[in-house]
């Protein structure tokens, strides 16, 4: 069951009964205060148990007043200067408590050992390029394939190509003329950043560094778009994703407790980003 995303005032959540949270996307500030009631009242409504908000480091003390704490940052992740952080607050103690720092930390220190031990490979020449609305049958059967479970609807071709005409750019990696690999650059253009997410790798093309090479190729027309920093939220449990962004230079900035619904459960969300 996929998530929703809506509006309270002017500002952009995302919620949903899987991952039993309200995530604040976006935030206008013209909706302080007001907007901490509407979130404590949505959660209470539907019995959620954690509620995240991405918001700018200048009204970080208004949400503490209301319980929440930081739990990562982003330096300079709108155009170029302004922090934001991920304030979360909990209400369950459980779902607060419930999870594996040390797992977590092990994860990290596999990655970072990996990206320091694998030299870099060799450049094959890869066909990859922007996806189009021709593009969405192929790329919905692919996400179906490669996540029984996802926050967002990517399986929908209605929703790619909705995203895709609005604010998010899908990236493809071809062999033989057919999709191995995909994955998309969500832009928020106003504030010059974007959101390096939904990577799929099909499971007989793992291995071959097509996520890595992805990357780098988003982040070079990120570049050319005049994006000045992007970043991904990227399962905390999952060495191959971590791996990626410690590989391409990114910095780790914190993990979001017990955060989004996966295939597996409920997963913590390591943020990662880079100033570009």
């Amino acid at each position: 069951m996929t998530d929703s995303i809506c509006k309270i005032g002017q500002s952009i959540i995302h919620h949903g009964v899987d991952s039993q949270r309200i995530y604040l996307m976006k935030l206008d500030q013209k909706d302080l205060p007001s907007i901490l009631h509407d979130l404590n009242f949505m959660a209470k409504k539907y019995e959620y148990t954690k509620i995240i908000a991405k918001i700018p480091a200048a009204v970080k003390a208004i949400f503490e007043q209301d319980d929440y704490h930081a739990e990562a940052k982003i330096p300079k992740l709108y155009n170029g200067k302004i922090t934001i952080h991920f304030m979360a607050k909990y209400l369950s103690k459980e779902r607060q408590e419930n999870y594996n720092p040390n797992k977590i930390n092990d994860i990290l220190k596999i990655v970072q050992e990996k990206a320091i031990r694998t030299k870099s490979q060799e450049k094959i020449p890869l066909d990859i390029q922007m996806a189009t609305t021709i593009d969405v049958k192929e790329m919905s059967k692919i996400y179906s394939k490669v996540f029984s479970n996802y926050p967002f609807p990517i399986d929908d071709t209605s929703y790619l190509i909705e995203t895709m005409k609005s604010h998010v750019q899908y990236y493809l990696v071809r062999v033989n003329d057919k999709i191995a690999a995909l994955a998309s650059s969500e832009i928020d253009a106003d504030n010059q950043n974007a959101e390096m997410t939904d990577f799929a790798t099909l499971p007989e093309y793992r291995g071959k560094g097509y996520a890595l090479a992805l990357l780098k190729y988003m982040e070079s027309e990120m570049k050319k778009q005049k994006i000045k920093t992007t970043y991904t939220i990227a399962r905390a449990s999952s060495i191959g994703i971590n791996y990626i962004f410690e590989k391409q230079g990114y910095t780790f900035s914190g993990t979001l407790i017990n955060n989004t619904f996966m295939p597996e459960g409920l997963e913590s969300m390591n943020v990662w980003y880079k100033n570009l």
